[in-house]
């Protein structure tokens, strides 16, 4: 497949962050992407839900809480970082069977779709 040059810098720009935080805060990037993408990206949606909903952080904070006893059942959160990242490598490399390829998939999916979700969330936030 070709390149997409747009969709590569993006991805090149994320994979290069997240390296940043993870060295900054002495993790591995897999366990900063599993930080990032299944933990504090969900986590704020649940928290606009719950603004939006007037649930008083309910939502968000039974989400947070079931990662956190999660993690805290875990002996190696490296080992179930490096599992999840993984199985979100394979998800994403599936996509490789419809004419996508891992890269443009990543920026879809990972950028993209959690931008325009996070974008309706605080319109709806602030519009209701």
């Amino acid at each position: 497949m070709t390149r997409n040059w747009i969709a590569d810098r993006v991805f090149d720009w994320v994979r290069d962050a997240l390296a940043r935080v993870a060295k900054v805060a002495n993790r591995i990037h897999v366990e900063i992407n599993i930080i990032v993408y299944f933990i504090l990206i969900p986590f704020s949606w649940l928290i606009s839900i719950d603004l939006i909903l007037g649930t008083r952080g309910v939502i968000g904070g039974l989400y947070l809480l079931g990662w956190l006893v999660f993690i805290g059942a875990q002996r190696s959160s490296r080992r179930r970082s490096e599992w999840l990242f993984h199985k979100s490598v394979d998800f994403l490399l599936y996509f490789d069977s419809i004419g996508s390829n891992y890269i443009i998939s990543s920026v879809l999916i990972c950028v993209f779709i959690p931008v325009l979700i996070s974008c309706v969330l605080l319109a709806a936030l602030f519009w209701t």
